[in-house]
């Protein structure tokens, strides 16, 4: 590496190596201050967005029904699940043996 490649893109082991190693090297300074924290309140005029509540709602319909020898069906209200007579359950696990 040159001296002009060490000067255009440092020293590849940092500042600290560079004014080691040529001594009147000074590591470059930030031109514009850091922000510091904490980070500065919004403005007051600033009002943040209104979330809506998404609380669950227990809705009993539609429903899986599940029968020992028949394919499972969706059932969309009360009626249809008495017009489906007897044998049927709300989970599969009520015909494990």
């Amino acid at each position: 590496m040159t001296d002009g490649e060490r000067a255009l893109y440092g020293h590849p082991y940092g500042d600290q190596a560079r004014v080691a190693l040529f001594g009147d090297v000074q590591p470059e300074q930030p031109s514009t201050p850091v922000q510091q924290f904490p980070i500065d309140p919004p403005p007051p005029e600033y009002t943040p967005p209104v979330r809506e509540s998404k609380a669950y709602v227990y809705q009993p319909y539609p429903r899986w029904k599940y029968h020992r020898s028949k394919p499972a069906v969706i059932v969309e209200s009360a009626q249809e699940e008495i017009a489906l007579g007897s044998g049927w359950a709300d989970s599969p696990a009520a015909f494990a043996k």
